[in-house]
């Protein structure tokens, strides 16, 4: 079965049908993603129900968007595609997620607010969870910020290199120094 509704069924009833539903989610549905990137667009979800072998119900999908984020280097805004894969299983309430984690600690689980499909609450944290660290690829950026601090000449770059060679090892030129000293007594 292929639905395109949204809060008209339960999950239980959707998982006893194998249902499967395609939809897509107007941003202010999933404000909190939307509040995170500057702009999304174009979100989806293609969600499969059904039971898992203990009689929960099971929700497997895929959701996507395009995010528009802030660079990691140069803040510049760049537009990236957004997709999550999920296997979860619904549970609706803390208290019931709680006890089949002590159960089976590896479970993926989805805490739902209500009985009725919420197709926004499904995906919402899943979208949030495969937004990039870094959005940026591109390692010749013409964005990019300048990794130096100040103009240097070889001459500062020879002092500091002898400077960090002495912090590391005070007591490197020791050992020639008492020989030197050694040699001027005689």
């Amino acid at each position: 079965m292929k639905s395109n509704a949204s809060g008209s069924s339960t999950y239980r009833s959707l998982a006893q049908q194998r249902a499967r539903v395609a939809t897509s989610l107007g941003v202010a549905s999933v404000q909190r993603l939307a509040d995170i990137c500057e702009a999304v667009k174009g979100i989806a979800a293609d969600l499969s129900f059904d039971h898992d072998g203990r009689t929960r119900v099971k929700v497997s999908g895929r959701a996507h968007c395009d995010a528009q984020l802030a660079c990691h280097r140069c803040q510049e805004l760049v537009w990236c595609h957004v997709i999550c894969d999920f296997d979860s299983v619904i549970a609706f309430d803390e208290e019931q997620a709680a006890s089949w984690s002590r159960l089976d600690p590896n479970l993926d689980i989805l805490v739902v607010g209500g009985a009725n499909l919420d197709v926004a609450e499904l995906v919402e944290d899943e979208l949030l969870l495969s937004l990039p660290e870094r959005v940026c690829t591109d390692e010749d950026c013409v964005h990019m910020p300048e990794m130096r601090y100040g103009e240097m000449t070889v001459d500062d770059i020879v002092d500091q290199v002898s400077t960090e060679g002495l912090k590391r090892f005070p007591f490197a030129g020791l050992k020639e120094a008492m020989r030197a000293g050694d040699k001027e007594q005689d």
